[in-house]
Parts: structure tokens; sequence; C-alpha cells
């Protein structure tokens, strides 16, 4: 797990100096719940699924266009109305602060370490967790990052899952939330 959090560290330095995607990757834009809409940066290299919930809430399944070495996934729901006011990074933390200690028991980690995630639109926080099984079955995955995004008036849910804590995983997951854009 120090690896994986090792590997974190330095992507948000990348991230913070201003790196960007190294590969061609293109806009893809989302409509959530009738009216919302957003936009993200998605490699090439990935295939991106979407299915929207009768609650509302838009899921997005993003996966290589080859093999299976992670799973991104983003649920986008509605937040609150045009006028409203932002919602505070204080309840943004907290919220993700209460979903990451349900799963620390299930996890190598005895505490949450939160870091901040500042996108062109917004902000969010996030966590990296290590299941503590040795040998899982196939379709699950050792490392989890998770947290929430919000862009305009819109949460996003965001979980990274791999097997690889690498820096080539990462960082296009950290680089898709970035782009997060509202739409009007």
């Amino acid at each position: 797990m120090q690896k994986f959090a090792l590997g974190l560290s330095l992507v948000f330095l990348l991230l913070v100096s201003g790196s960007t995607f190294s590969e061609t990757s293109s806009r893809h834009e989302f409509k959530v719940a009738k009216r919302a809409r957003f936009a993200l940066t998605i490699p090439s290299s990935m295939v991106v699924k979407s299915q929207e919930k009768q609650d509302g809430v838009l899921t997005l399944t993003i996966v290589p266009a080859e093999g299976d070495i992670f799973k991104i996934l983003i649920s986008a729901a509605k937040v609150r109305n045009a006028g409203d006011p932002e919602m505070p990074a204080e309840e943004i933390q907290y919220l993700v602060r209460l979903r990451g200690k349900q799963l620390l028991d299930t996890s190598v980690e005895t505490e949450l370490k939160m870091m901040q995630l500042t996108g062109v639109h917004g902000t969010g926080y996030l966590y990296t967790l290590t299941d503590k099984r040795g040998e899982l079955p196939p379709g699950e995955f050792k490392y989890l990052c998770q947290g929430i995004m919000v862009v305009g008036n819109l949460q996003l849910g965001a979980t990274l899952l791999t097997d690889s804590p690498g820096e080539e995983v990462v960082i296009p997951f950290f680089e898709i939330l970035r782009t997060a854009e509202p739409l009007k």
C-alpha cells in the first residue's frame, strides 16, 4: 500500500504542475436528469458506457479498450438548482470521509487519508484503500481510489478500481476528473 500512496503523491505533484494527457483524447458530453449536462475529456484508449437510472443518476463505466487493468465508475447526480449556493468544501469532505470509513474494516489501511483534487471547474476529495484479502477472485481489484467532485450543480462520485497502482492508471483517472465541465 505504501507504494500506492507514494504513487498517488507523485501523481498529485504532476497534476499540480499542469500535466495533461500524453495521448489522444476526446471530449464526451453527458446529460443527467434530463436537464443537467457535463463534459469529460477521456483518452481514446478507453471505452465509455453510460446508463441512466430511474432516480436520475447517470453512471459511466470507463475501461481500457484492451485489457482489464482497471475500471473507472463515475456516478453523476444533480445536487442543486441554478442559483443555489455551492456545496461547501467541508460538506464534500464529510460525504467522502463517511463513505471511506465504511470501507476501512476491509482495507489494509487503519485510517483514512484524504486528498484534495482541484479541477478546472470544480473541486473534490479522494482517498485510497487497499483490499486486505490476499488472493482476489477474477473481476475484483486490489486498489481503490474513491471520492466526490462537485462541478456546477452536479456531484460526481468517482471510483478507480485497479490491480496496478502505477501512474499509467492513476494519472488518467485524475485527469478525467479534472476536466469535468458543467454545460448549459
